[in-house]
């Protein structure tokens, strides 16, 4: 949960700071902060603090889906400073050490944030996987053929064991296609498809 936490307020921290840039590029000034008007810059900032609250609010959620928007947010933060540092670089626009220095900040904490959300995704990601599997697992199996459904005749047989064990009663699965499992919901299901050429 420290870990959360952390990642929470280093998001909205940031998405403060895009904010604060934001408004001195449109033209406001903070306190004794004052920077150029650029609009261009202002645009992106905004957009930036956007994509940084929505993340800070996935990472209460605590799903991959939500570590997933928040991963997204910090990325789209860290494109958009780059932007910016790569823009007055070049000479675009009027550059000050405190925009500097306010930018650098920004990009510090975003890629701080990323790191620290890095282990929690992998983790959820392998706890998802684990829940997949283990249902999958527990589920019965079934097959299938010609139509018919033919109930697992012992759940520790092997696919081939199977085969051959329906073989007398059903000639043609000695040569059928076996194809699956499908995760119907209830069941695995595997499927003896008559091979090409053979008459019913």
């Amino acid at each position: 949960m420290r870990r959360e936490t952390a990642a929470y307020s280093l998001e909205l921290g940031n998405a403060a700071l895009f904010v604060c840039g934001a408004l001195q590029h449109a033209g406001a000034t903070i306190g004794s902060l004052h920077e150029p008007v650029i609009v261009p810059a202002s645009v992106v900032e905004v957009l930036c603090a956007l994509a940084l609250s929505w993340g800070a609010a996935a990472i209460l959620k605590q799903s991959l889906k939500a570590w997933r928007a928040a991963f997204i947010g910090k990325l789209v933060a860290i494109i958009g400073v780059a932007i910016g540092m790569v823009a007055l670089a070049v000479g675009a626009g009027p550059r000050t050490a405190s925009n500097d220095l306010h930018r650098g900040i920004m990009l510090a904490l975003a890629t701080t944030s990323l790191v620290i959300l890095v282990v929690p995704c992998t983790i959820i990601l392998e706890n998802e996987m684990a829940t997949t599997t283990l249902k999958t697992s527990s589920l019965p199996r079934e097959f299938v053929f010609n139509g018919s459904r033919i109930p697992d005749p012992d759940p520790q047989m092997s696919l081939d064991q199977v085969r051959d064990l329906l073989t007398p009663s059903y000639p043609e699965i000695a040569t059928a296609t076996l194809t699956g499992p499908e995760d119907t919901g209830t069941s695995l299901r595997y499927s003896f498809s008559r091979a090409i050429g053979s008459k019913g």
